[in-house]
């Protein structure tokens, strides 16, 4: 156990991990430490699925240990990682809040608070991946209404993290430390004012001198999307060279380019920008532009191919939507039901579904008895 401890202590996350994997151990007890260990180093490097692997193996040498909670953990950052992408089914990442908010509730009410805090930012950032933004924002405004909950260094970051997945600049704004210098405050601070749209060119520059400094790797992967997104702003400078040597740079550099083209109002340059890609983030952009076009029935065939290649409650709703708005109702019924009764879903998404189901049933009833002659009477 001594030799586990040690090699948790290097910093270097690739050699602590081999520092790990180099203890041997013997009994459940020990297993169950050893795999924990590396189920949180993994997580360090991404690897969510070996991350996942050694989790559960640490529950199955202890079922009662601490396995599950870093399962829950790498069910929510795995999920959040994947983002805008989203898996078919929503109930892991609803099992791993609901357990991640169990320990809040238990350490809470045991007196620990830095832990509860801990447990509850994990709790909210799963509900944002969710996209159940009230939630979320009620998990943020619950822990940082009280100091203590903030204790753990990792909590606030956490929140912060979450406040930007659910859109939520103000409450990631309060979030944030007045000073900012190290790079991941910076680019924190840049994100929040990108997302607000306070000063973009302002925290450009930021992200340029940012990306300037960094070495390859995720942190500066994470500067330069955020510096593409900021250029989608016409008022802001586009350098595609920015994105070199960043994987799919080809179509971050094409979504860049059809937002600002859709922001000076030139939808031609908008749709050539991402005609020929077809991959669901780039389908989304399409459907964006198409709708902008006031062309429903492309709009609806974009987002019917996009919700059969992620079948999402939002892409299910929204394709729901975008055929009531054309007058079939009878599809939007059949789509919006299709999510409603589908219990791998978020209740909040499926509620919403049952509302545009009722929507559309009203007024396609409507619709069709606008076209009933008042002067036609039984044969």
């Amino acid at each position: 156990m001594v030799k586990l401890f040690l090699a948790d202590h290097e910093e270097d996350p690739a050699t602590r991990l081999a520092a790990i994997e180099d203890v041997t151990v013997k009994g459940d007890a020990q297993i169950a430490r050893k795999e924990s260990q590396r189920a949180l180093t993994l997580l360090t490097l991404r690897r969510h699925k070996d991350a996942q692997d050694a989790a559960q193996a640490s529950i199955a040498a202890a079922p009662y240990g601490g396995g599950r909670e870093i399962a829950t953990l790498v069910t929510i950052l795995e999920a959040h990682s994947r983002l805008p992408l989203r898996a078919r089914d929503d109930r892991p990442p609803m099992d791993a809040v609901a357990y991640q908010l169990s320990l809040h509730h238990e350490a809470r009410e045991t007196g620990r608070t830095a832990m509860a805090g801990l447990a509850g930012a994990r709790a909210a950032l799963g509900t944002a991946v969710l996209r159940d933004r009230a939630a979320a924002g009620e998990l943020i405004d619950r822990i940082t209404g009280d100091t203590a909950l903030l204790a753990h260094g990792e909590t606030r970051s956490t929140l912060i993290e979450t406040a930007l997945t659910a859109g939520d600049a103000d409450r990631a704004r309060a979030l944030l430390e007045q000073r900012a210098g190290t790079p991941e405050g910076r680019l924190m601070h840049a994100t929040v004012a990108i997302i607000a749209g306070e000063d973009r060119a302002a925290a450009a520059d930021e992200l340029d001198a940012l990306i300037g400094e960094l070495e390859s790797g995720d942190l500066r992967r994470q500067a330069v999307v955020m510096r593409m997104l900021a250029a989608e702003d016409p008022t802001v400078t586009f350098d595609p060279s920015i994105a070199d040597g960043i994987e799919s740079a080809d179509r971050l550099i094409a979504h860049t380019r059809a937002v600002r083209a859709l922001a000076q109002g030139d939808k031609a340059a908008a749709r050539a920008a991402v005609a020929g890609f077809d991959d669901p983030a780039s389908l989304s952009v399409r459907v964006q532009i198409a709708e902008r076009g006031g062309a429903l029935p492309e709009a609806i065939g974009l987002q019917s191919a996009l919700s059969r290649r992620q079948s999402t409650a939002a892409n299910v709703l929204h394709l729901a939507e975008l055929r009531a708005r054309a007058g079939d109702f009878r599809g939007a019924i059949r789509d919006a039901l299709r999510l409603a009764t589908d219990d791998r879903k978020l209740r909040s998404a499926r509620d919403q579904a049952y509302r545009l189901a009722a929507d559309a049933a009203i007024e396609g009833g409507e619709s069709r008895s606008s076209r009933i002659s008042p002067s036609a009477g039984p044969s």
